[in-house]
C-alpha cells in the first residue's frame, strides 16, 4: 500500500473542481451540457453547500482510490495511461450503460466522460 501524500490528494481534488468548474461554464461545455441533460442553465442548486459539499468528498475518495491505483513513485507516461485506462475502462464504461438505460445523448455522455477522463 503506498504511503498517501494528503496535501498532494486534497490539491488533486481542489485542481478537479477547477478544471469542473472551466470544463462546465459558458466557456466550454455549458450551453452543450444543459441541451443534453434537459437542465436550464439558470436554474439555481437548492443546497449548494451539500451539492458541493458531497461532491468534494467523492472527488477525495476519487483522488485517494487513485493513490492506491497509481502508487507514488510512476513515471508521468505511466501514470496518464493508468489514468486513461481507468478514465475509460472503468468511468466511460459505467456512464455509457447508465446513459444508455436511461435515455442520455452519445453527446452527453461525451462531455460528462470528458471531464471525468481530464
Amino acid at each position: 500500500m503506498p504511503e498517501i501524500n494528503f496535501i498532494t490528494v486534497i490539491l488533486c481534488t481542489i485542481a478537479s473542481f477547477i478544471c469542473g468548474a472551466l470544463w462546465y461554464s459558458p466557456l466550454l461545455f455549458m450551453k452543450s451540457w444543459c441541451r443534453a441533460a434537459g437542465v436550464d442553465p439558470k436554474m439555481k442548486i437548492d443546497n449548494p453547500a451539500k451539492v458541493y459539499g458531497l461532491t468534494f468528498i467523492m472527488t477525495l475518495v476519487s483522488a485517494l482510490a487513485m493513490v492506491q491505483i497509481v502508487g507514488n513513485n510512476g513515471a508521468a507516461v505511466n501514470v496518464a495511461l493508468t489514468v486513461l485506462a481507468v478514465g475509460i475502462g472503468t468511468t466511460a464504461t459505467s456512464l455509457g450503460i447508465n446513459y444508455q438505460f436511461s435515455g442520455r445523448t452519445f453527446k452527453h455522455w461525451l462531455i460528462d466522460v470528458g471531464f471525468h477522463i481530464v
